[in-house]
């Protein structure tokens, strides 16, 4: 067993990942699910006039589970590394938003989702080195 330690998270005791159980994986999920909850709304008050950004912005939060399960369910390492990705660009998006022109999200409101975010973010990096080195 390792341990991932999430910055304002309780540490938790989990499994290298070819030995973890799937509902031991689905920790990300829970995790994403509370930066969705937290998100959605901020995202869904970005005033119409910018809605393309908007979207963009709503599809990819809405679709992040399907990399998630992607993760979940095919123990590959490449699709954690994907999951990597897709949350660094979310990641640009969102701070995209507290730029002075647009001022989408407050930088509270964006420290907040950002730090739900780092936490999804550093149980996934935990499992890319687990993998990695076991």
């Amino acid at each position: 067993t390792r341990y991932i330690g999430v910055t304002g998270v309780q540490t938790c005791a989990l499994p290298i990942w070819a030995d973890m159980k799937k509902n031991e994986k689905l920790i990300i999920m829970e995790r994403y699910d509370e930066f969705f909850e937290y998100t959605y709304p901020i995202i869904q008050s970005i005033p119409r006039k910018h809605g393309i950004f908007k979207n963009l912005i709503l599809e990819q939060i809405i679709g992040m589970d399907k990399h998630i399960y992607k993760v979940v369910k095919s123990n590959q390492v490449s699709k954690l590394y994907e999951l990597d990705i897709e949350l660094d660009v979310l990641r640009h998006r969102l701070r995209l938003c507290t730029h002075s022109r647009r001022r989408f999200i407050t930088n509270e409101q964006h420290l907040n989702l950002s730090l739900k975010l780092n936490v999804v973010g550093k149980i996934i990096g935990s499992m890319i080195t687990n993998k990695n080195n076991g």
